[in-house]
C-alpha cells in the first residue's frame, strides 16, 4: 500500500520532453507532479496584522509544524508539511473506503473526506471505525473511474479495480455506518487521522 503514482506521457510528448530536458530531469519533474507541494504559502494583509502574529497563531493551531516568515517576501508566511509517510494500514483490518479523484487530491492537501467525495466502502463498517482511504483514478481518456457511488467493496470488486489506478492515501475514522455514509449528501464522512502527506489545512483560517 505504498503511495507511488506515476505519469504516463503521450509517447510523442514524452520523446519531446526527453529531447529537450534529458531523461533524468523528465523523471524528476514527473515524480514531482504526482505529489502535492509540501509548503503552503499564505499572504498576510499587513494593514490588519503582521506576519509574526500570524506565525504565532499558526503555531497554536498546528503545534507540530514550524511556520515561518518568507525571508524575502516579508508579508508571506510559509507553512511546511511532511511526506510521503507510511500510515499503518493494519489498524484498519479489512475496512476501506474509496473516494473520487477530487476528494483524494483534497486529502493530500490536508482535508478530510466529505460525503460528496465518497464512492464505495467495504461491508460491515460501523461508526468510529478506522478505515483505509483510497482514491480511484480513471484512465487518461475517461473521466469516470469505473465505480458508482454506493458500491460495496467486496473482494471480487476490489480485483476489478485493477483496471483503474487505485492509490492509498491515509487512514480515517468514519462518522457513520456504511448505510449512513451514503444516505448523507453533505457533511463530514471520514475524519483523517493519518495521511500520506501531512499538510496543515489552512482553508477557513482568518
Amino acid at each position: 500500500m505504498r503511495f507511488a503514482p506515476s505519469i504516463a506521457w503521450d509517447p510523442t510528448v514524452g520523446r519531446y520532453l526527453e529531447n529537450a530536458f534529458g531523461p533524468q530531469k523528465v523523471h524528476r519533474f514527473s515524480e514531482s507532479l504526482c505529489k502535492p507541494s509540501l509548503c503552503t504559502c499564505l499572504r498576510v494583509n499587513t494593514r490588519r496584522t503582521s506576519a509574526q502574529v500570524v506565525v504565532q497563531q499558526l503555531k497554536q493551531l498546528f503545534p507540530h509544524t514550524q511556520p515561518y516568515t518568507h525571508p524575502i517576501l516579508t508579508s508571506a508566511v510559509i507553512v511546511p508539511g511532511a511526506g510521503p509517510l507510511q500510515p499503518d494500514y493494519q489498524l484498519c483490518g479489512d475496512r476501506e473506503v474509496l473516494v473520487n479523484r477530487y476528494a483524494g487530491e483534497a486529502v493530500l492537501k490536508g482535508a478530510n473526506v466529505f460525503a460528496p467525495g465518497l464512492l464505495a466502502a467495504t461491508p460491515g463498517i460501523a461508526p468510529d471505525d478506522l478505515v483505509a482511504v483510497s482514491v480511484a483514478v480513471g484512465q487518461p481518456s475517461q473521466r469516470w473511474c469505473g465505480v458508482n457511488r454506493g458500491m460495496t467493496l467486496t473482494a471480487d470488486r476490489r480485483k476489478q479495480l485493477n483496471n483503474h489506478e487505485q492509490h492509498y492515501i491515509g487512514i480515517g475514522r468514519v462518522t457513520a455506518g456504511r448505510r449512513g455514509l451514503f444516505r448523507a449528501q453533505e457533511g463530514l464522512a471520514v475524519e483523517m487521522v493519518q495521511r500520506v502527506f501531512e499538510i496543515p489545512p489552512c482553508n477557513g483560517e482568518h
